[in-house]
């Protein structure tokens, strides 16, 4: 799930919790209890919330839940679940609660997920769900070049992250979970998030096909 999926499910929670409406506190507490290691403040994800991960997706024009119409806003920092937000979450709900296998990686697997998925090309398709704020530096950042690369180390490097990218979807489409550390944060994703990786990539290379013909071409 996106970040702002994971916000609807948690307001979801909230209202069949006997809630109308609720606030704002109301919601980053319900997102931090459905989902600890998304919601939970950096270094500190088992003790404490991260308000501010909730409060930037429902405030402003970037508000996402509420420019889909899932949420809408009824008062000063309160909200409430729209029919359309309940019939799509309810398919988001169901599809969270599925049966999935945690599953353990190689140290190279995981570190190479690691790097992908901590990158702000992901962390971007992610909230958003689309490439608008990536550039063509960030394909860069996340297949890790560099300007003094040839063209041939180009096309090692991504075939590097083509095949990690593969086995990421491959664990997604069969319903694994899997869970690491890296750099010290505790890494959790589900076989939604793993699958997520490829759409990425592929959208990625669409896009950025002409900026990756033009370093072909560089003597």
């Amino acid at each position: 799930m996106t970040k702002p999926e994971r916000i609807l499910v948690a307001a979801i929670k909230l209202t069949s919790a006997a809630k109308a409406d609720f606030s704002i506190e109301d919601l980053v507490v319900s997102c931090y209890m459905a989902f600890p290691s998304h919601f939970g403040l950096k270094g500190y994800e088992s003790q404490y919330p991260d308000s501010n991960a909730v409060y930037v997706s429902m405030m402003g024009r970037k508000a996402v839940p509420i420019v889909r119409g899932w949420i809408e806003k009824i008062g000063t920092k309160r909200f409430r679940v729209t029919a359309k937000g309940f019939s799509e979450g309810g398919l988001l709900i169901s599809d969270s609660e599925r049966q999935t296998t945690k599953t353990n990686l190689s140290r190279d697997l995981d570190q190479g997920i690691g790097n992908l998925v901590t990158t702000h090309a992901y962390e971007e398709f992610s909230e958003q769900g689309n490439l608008e704020n990536v550039t063509f530096y960030h394909f860069c950042r996340f297949v890790s070049l560099t300007a003094r690369d040839k063209w041939q180390k180009v096309q090692g490097k991504i075939s590097k992250v083509e095949h990690i990218i593969d086995e990421a979807v491959e664990l997604g489409e069969n319903g694994h979970e899997i869970r690491f550390q890296f750099r010290k944060r505790n890494i959790i994703l589900s076989p939604n998030d793993l699958v997520r990786l490829g759409v990425l990539w592929k959208q990625m290379l669409s896009k950025f096909s002409t900026d990756l013909e033009k370093w072909k071409s560089m003597p």
